[in-house]
């Protein structure tokens, strides 16, 4: 729910990049995008618009969540060589069994989560289309300015 705090991660370092504690993170706002490779919408739409989110709004910590699903799991150098197909400049971090998707409730992929600088939840939605993106564009703009 919008305003609870919420649970620590359990995110698995990529690139031998530790994830840092949640709570290391407070006194800013961070927006998580949970993905998978296998999915075209958070490839085509929702990592290049986490990007974009990143240079415009430099206040703002983005940070990619890589959830494998299944038996369709995906290697690090997986993630890195799209990470870098993309030229993402974005801390990202492994969620192995989906646990901390789990947790924070997301509902799909692409799934955004905005967290406020005290570590509660701010939003939570899903998606990477257009009415997702003005969802996003409106909610930054109301937090951050143009």
């Amino acid at each position: 729910q919008e305003g609870d705090s919420l649970p620590a991660w359990t995110l698995l370092p990529l690139a031998n990049r530790q994830p840092p504690a949640l709570a290391s993170l407070r006194g800013r706002y961070v927006l998580l995008l949970f993905y998978n490779l296998g999915c075209t919408g958070c490839v085509g739409r929702g990592l290049p618009l986490a990007q974009r989110i990143q240079d415009l709004y430099p206040d703002l910590k983005v940070v990619l969540i890589h959830s494998d699903f299944g038996r369709q799991a995906y290697t690090e150098d997986d993630i890195l060589a799209e990470a870098q197909k993309q030229n993402l400049q974005l801390d990202q971090y492994r969620d192995d069994g989906h646990t901390t998707y789990d947790a924070y409730g997301a509902e799909g992929t692409p799934h955004w989560v905005l967290i406020d600088p005290n570590g509660k939840l701010y939003r939570s939605f899903f998606g990477s289309m257009q009415q997702a993106q003005m969802r996003m564009d409106y909610l930054l703009r109301e937090l951050f300015g143009d």
